[in-house]
Formats: C-alpha cells, sequence, structure tokens
C-alpha cells in the first residue's frame, strides 16, 4: 500500500492547496493563510503549513492533514484521498500488470458489486466503482456473492469451480457454472444460501488447495444443497483443471457421465479437513497473502477488531464511545486520526434515551448520518439479534454501552464464564468486519494498564484494543494498550460543556510540567528576594524531576530569570520577571513614541540610568539588570505613584532602558 510520506514527499502541497484556496496568500517562511471554505469566513481565519500539509481554521476549528482536508472537503473515506492524492502526486495506483480479463461480480439484476481483474503473468486483483467513474482498489463493505450470480439463481443444477475463467469454459458448454471471490480456501458461509435445495457437483483443480477448497465447500453445502458430490476428473497433471480436461478432448457429455457416475460426498469422520477445526499444513499457512490491518479510526480501532473503554464512573466513557460514533457516521477526524466513514450502530442499554438524543444533538447532529440507536435493556437472545442486524445494516462499528449489561455475566471474577461470554462478542467482529467497542468500568485503587480492568483478566486478553480513562485533579486523560499498532501515551483530554465534544490535548508529562511551571510563576512573584531551588522544590507539589524540567523550561523561555554560576559558593538563584510579554509587546509598538520630547516630562531622571556606574556594574552578559531604588540620588522629581523598587531591562533591538512601576503594573520610565 502507498504510504502517506511518499505521497506528501511528491505531492505539490502549494498547487494542492491553491487549487481549493483562491483566495490563499503565502507570507515566505513556508506559511500560507486563507479564507475558509468549511464555514462562512469573511477574513483568512485558515492557516497552512506547505511543509507537511496540516491546516488549521481559527474560526470553526476544522484541522488535520492534507488527507483529513481532502476527506472533509469532498466527503470521502481515507482510501480514496490516498488514492487520489497518490494520482495527483504522480504515484501509479493501478497495477503495472497486463490485464487480460475482467470478471464482473454482480446482484441476481445485474448490478455491479465489484471485479476480478486477472493479469498476465498470472495475477489477481479486486476493485470496485467509486460512483464517480474510477476505481478503488479493495473491497471494503462491498457486499461478496458468488460468480455468475443471475445464472445461478435460476439453474437446478450447478457446477462450483475454483476460479472464473473455469466458469467462462464452462458457459460456452452450455453448463452453469459458479466460483467465489478470491479463489481457493475463501469460502464464506454467507455464499451457501444461494445454493439452497441444488443439485451441486464440485470440481476442484488438481493440487491440494484444490481438493482443500473442495472439501471447505462440501461441508458448507452438506444439508443446505439437495445433494453434493466431489468430481474426480480423470488424466490431469498436476495443477490442471476442468478448462485442461476440456482442452485435452474432454467433452461436455463425458464430463455429464462423470458427474452422474459420482457417488454422494459423505463427510469422513477422521478426515481432518471435515472437523470442526481444520488443519493447515504450515506451507500452505505461509502461501496465504499477508494480512493488512484496515481501521476504522487510524491506529486505534482496527476493523474487525473488539475493544474496550474503561474506567472509573463519571470519567466520561459514554461521551467519548458517542464523539466516536458519530465521528466514524460523518467521515470526520477522532482525536486528530482519520477515520473511514461508515455505519454504526449505538446500543444504549442503561443510558436514558432521552439523554442520546439530547447528546447527539448538542454534539451536532442533524439526524442525517447513518446512526441506529437502541436503548434499553438487553434481551435473552440479544446477540443473535446484533449479529442479524449487523449482517443487514455492515456497519462499520458496534457500541455496546455497557458490557456487562449485555453479558449478563454471574462472576465477572470467574476467567472461564468470561471468556465463555466474550467469545460470541469476538466471532461478532470478525464475522461482521464491524469494530466492536465495549464500555466497562475499572478496578478500584489505583491499578496501571491491563491489570486497571474490572473483573477477570479474560478481559485485557481479549481485547484488540484498551482503552482506559482517568480523572485527575485538573484534567481528564485516556491512554491505550493495543495488540496491533502503536500504544497511546497518558494524554489529556479536554471536554467542551457547550457542545459535549472531546478533543485530544498534549501529553500527561507535558500538561504536569505547564501546570507546575505556573506554580513556580506565582511562588516567585510572591519572593522579595531570587531563592536558590531547593527552595522552589520545597514549596512546590509534584515529582521532583518534572519540577526541575518546568523550573528550566521557564529560564530558557524568559519568563524565570536565574543569576549566579551554579557552584557552591555561588548556587544558582531565581526570580520572576515583573514584565508581562504582552506589556513588552505593547511597548515595542509605542516605544519611538514615547521617547519624542513632547512626552519627556512623563519620565524623571533620565541623565541618571545613562551615566550612572552602579547601573554600568549592574548589567550582566545576558544584557539583563536588576537594578532596586528608593529615590533618585540627584533628587530629581519621581512619580508619586512610582516610588517602589522597579526592575530595569535592556530590550533588545532598542538603545533605551525602560523602567517597570510594580505599583501601577506598567512602564514609567524610559532612558536613551
Amino acid at each position: 500500500m502507498i504510504s502517506k510520506q511518499e505521497i506528501l514527499s511528491k505531492l505539490d502541497i502549494k498547487n494542492f492547496y491553491s487549487s481549493y484556496l483562491p483566495s490563499m496568500k503565502f507570507n515566505g517562511s513556508g506559511m500560507a493563510q486563507a479564507l475558509c471554505i468549511f464555514h462562512n469566513d469573511s477574513k483568512p481565519s485558515l492557516s497552512v503549513n506547505l511543509t507537511t500539509g496540516q491546516f488549521k481554521c481559527f474560526g470553526c476549528d476544522s484541522k488535520g492533514s492534507i488527507f483529513d482536508f481532502y476527506q472533509k472537503k469532498h466527503n470521502a473515506d481515507f482510501k480514496t484521498a490516498l488514492t487520489d492524492l497518490a494520482r495527483q502526486a504522480g504515484i501509479s495506483t493501478e497495477p503495472q500488470k497486463k490485464v487480460v480479463k475482467t470478471y464482473n461480480y454482480t446482484d441476481v439484476a445485474g448490478n455491479l458489486f465489484f471485479q476480478v481483474i486477472r493479469y498476465e503473468p498470472k495475477g489477481f486483483l479486486q476493485r470496485r466503482p467509486d460512483g464517480k467513474g474510477e476505481w478503488i482498489y479493495n473491497l471494503k463493505d462491498v457486499r461478496l456473492v458468488p460468480y455468475n450470480l443471475p445464472e445461478l439463481i435460476k439453474a437446478d443444477s450447478v457446477i462450483i469451480v475454483e476460479g472464473e475463467k473455469d466458469v467462462e469454459t464452462l458457459k460456452v458448454i452450455g453448463i452453469t457454472a459458479t466460483c467465489n471471490p478470491m479463489g481457493a480456501g475463501k469460502w464464506r458461509p454467507e455464499y451457501n444460501q444461494y445454493f439452497k435445495g441444488k443439485k451441486i457437483a464440485i470440481i476442484p483443480d488438481n493440487d491440494e488447495p484444490g481438493k482443500n477448497h473442495a472439501l471447505q465447500v462440501a461441508k458448507n453445502l452438506k444439508g443446505i444443497a439437495e445433494s453434493v458430490k466431489i468430481i474426480d476428473l480423470p488424466d490431469l497433471k498436476d495443477k490442471e483443471d476442468i478448462t485442461d480436461f476440456l482442452k485435452s478432448g474432454g467433452t461436455k457429455e463425458k464430463l455429464i457421465e462423470i458427474i452422474e457416475a459420482t457417488p454422494e460426498w459423505i463427510p469422513e469422520k477422521s478426515s481432518f479437513q471435515n472437523i470442526g477445526m481444520p488443519l493447515i499444513k504450515l506451507g500452505d499457512l505461509f502461501k496465504e497473502p499477508d494480512a493488512v490491518v484496515d481501521y476504522i479510526i487510524d491506529g486505534l480501532l482496527p476493523a474487525g477488531g473488539f475493544s474496550v473503554i474503561a474506567s472509573k464512573p463519571k470519567v466520561g466513557k459514554s461521551t467519548l464511545v458517542r464523539n466516536s460514533a458519530l465521528s466514524v457516521a460523518k467521515g470526520e477526524t477522532f482525536l486528530d486520526r482519520s477515520v473511514n466513514k461508515g455505519a454504526v450502530i449505538y446500543y444504549a442499554l442503561e443510558e436514558k434515551r432521552a439523554e442520546v438524543k439530547k447528546h447527539f444533538r448538542d454534539m451536532g447532529a442533524d439526524g442525517t448520518e447513518e446512526i441506529y440507536i437502541y436503548a434499553g435493556g438487553a434481551t435473552v437472545d440479544a446477540l443473535k439479534q446484533i449479529k442479524k442486524v449487523a449482517e443487514s445494516l455492515k456497519p462499520s462499528l458496534i457500541v455496546i454501552d455497557p458490557l456487562f449489561r449485555l453479558t449478563k455475566i454471574k462472576d465477572g471474577n470467574d476467567y472461564a464464564q468470561v471468556t465463555a461470554a466474550l467469545d460470541p462478542i469476538l466471532r461478532l467482529a470478525r464475522d461482521t468486519g464491524a469494530h466492536v467497542l465495549c464500555v466497562h468500568h475499572t478496578s478500584k485503587g489505583d491499578r496501571q494498564a491491563g491489570d486497571s480492568v474490572l473483573g477477570s483478566t479474560a478481559i485485557f486478553s481479549s481485547v484488540d484494543t484498551l482503552l482506559i480513562m482517568k480523572r485527575h485533579e485538573n484534567y481528564r486523560t485516556i491512554q491505550t494498550v493495543q495488540r496491533y499498532g502503536d500504544d497511546l501515551e497518558e494524554t489529556t483530554l479536554h471536554f467542551d460543556k457547550d457542545t459535549r465534544t472531546v478533543s485530544i490535548g498534549q501529553s500527561k508529562q507535558d500538561e504536569d510540567i505547564g501546570t507546575i511551571g505556573e506554580s513556580i510563576i506565582e511562588f516567585l512573584k510572591g519572593q522579595e528576594e531570587p531563592v536558590n531551588e531547593p527552595a522552589i522544590m520545597n514549596e512546590i507539589e509534584g515529582r521532583t524531576g518534572l519540577k526541575r524540567k518546568a523550573l528550566r523550561e521557564l529560564v530558557k523561555v524568559e519568563k524565570v530569570l536565574r543569576e549566579g554560576k551554579g557552584g557552591k559558593g555561588d548556587p544558582y538563584k531565581y526570580s520572576c520577571s515583573l514584565v508581562p510579554d504582552t506589556i513588552w509587546e505593547q511597548e515595542n509598538e509605542n516605544f519611538k513614541n514615547e521617547l519624542s520630547p513632547d512626552n519627556q516630562k512623563e519620565y524623571a531622571c533620565t541623565g541618571f540610568f545613562a551615566k550612572n556606574s552602579e547601573w554600568e556594574q549592574a548589567k550582566d552578559n545576558s544584557g539583563t539588570s536588576k537594578l532596586t531604588l528608593q529615590e533618585c540620588p540627584k533628587k530629581h522629581a519621581i512619580r508619586s505613584d512610582c516610588n517602589e523598587r522597579f526592575d530595569v531591562k535592556i530590550r533588545e533591538g532598542f538603545q533605551g532602558l525602560q523602567r517597570y512601576c510594580k505599583v501601577n503594573n506598567s512602564f514609567c520610565e524610559v532612558t536613551r
């Protein structure tokens, strides 16, 4: 599969955005601004990074990657965006082999579901129409059916072969035949319905995979079809098939004679291939194509997967899963991750119907989304009903809220009970291809990762993704433990009380460092003299390592001043600059006006600071100094509201100094 990185490295990002944003202007530093096309924008509020392709609107908060932009603009899924952007980048998504034949899989009326392409040298690929005259090279969300379905439905007797070429060969001599898509070993139970009451003859290719496939099909159709036979054609060489039989002199009459003489197939109880768990040789397993993980939510919830989101009560589990449900139904990003759009079934097994309706409405749903909701208790045959509905609606996501309301497990700590209760849910996910997301609780105490899940460890053992939410003093977090993809470290979540939506923040560690930094600044503001690091560590709460990181960061961004050499005789001491960044910025704009002759009368003792030796001695190599005076030694007038201590700082790019009044929280003196 083509990677996003490969596309970004070859795509002209500037031209791409320019085609959608005619108002876009470039600032020369790899950034651009434009009127946002996702809301009624009157001033440029959309920012684009022309290096990474990321975009963000500061008006409607639309944001994400260039792939997210394409999806949102065209209401497309991620794979469609990937394919089209690859085409724009000049990367071919079409196979390079020569196409020698195409086979259409249709419904009974002949409407195209998907197509199988045969290449030379021999190879196969499946694709589906995108509704716009192009192809999508996967079968996601496509209904799979046997080949030649219209003729199959009308026939009383049908031959099942291994591939479409053989079906076409038999069609030429007037025999109705069919096969399943994707070849040997890929028969699905849902194909069985089309063969009810029919006489079936299975003709395998003359090799081990072909014979195993014939047994698999026969086992599926036994008891459904009127009769099932497995035909052994004479004089076939290794790997030859019905087409080779007819090419080498076989006739329609000879074939019918062989079929009529073959007895019905009877399962052999001793056969390894006819037991409930058929075996496969390791060598044959190696020949199977490698599985590719498709995601409903990129890197988080795999298609056909099973996940559990767990937390203590009232942390926001249901809020988060409903946000995920709406994102999947709309095809919009969830927690800054791309989403494959699809239908959603939501089972609210303990929530009031009115609350579910209100929440989706608050989040901005308008009712056109393909979300199907059940609010009420779980029936005895709930899982059977869920599977039946899922087979009909073919959802991408099924939400069960909460898990134990569905399973009705008597003892949640009993490993065997829990395993038996979860097995049907796992099969539901695997059989339907939908991701099943269940809401659950964590246990008491402060256990970590999988140990925090309430009940037996069988729950953690069964899931593909475990999502854990926690409530802290100032925020809530989420982290994951995953079978596929990378685990998400504990990361903060932001809950919007008005829209009841959830967005992802920074990591918990970065959040804690920021909070500690604010505490350090508040502490230093209350100190009359600079203090050493042990005094700060002793006063501020938190882990020592985080406190030190926070202090170093504050020094780096010049929100905290550090003096001293750091040795035993001259330890580092820290103080808080009293001049807020906003004031420096404001004064920067007005600096020249403040120095005008008309304004000089507002300042006192301008000559003292330019010449006084005490000031020269106080300056350090960083260009910053702290000077404390109570009055001017030359008895010059000082404004009455400024006769307190003040700080002096050299501003980069200017020749003057500014005096900051702690009383009025403003500047009261400028010197040249």
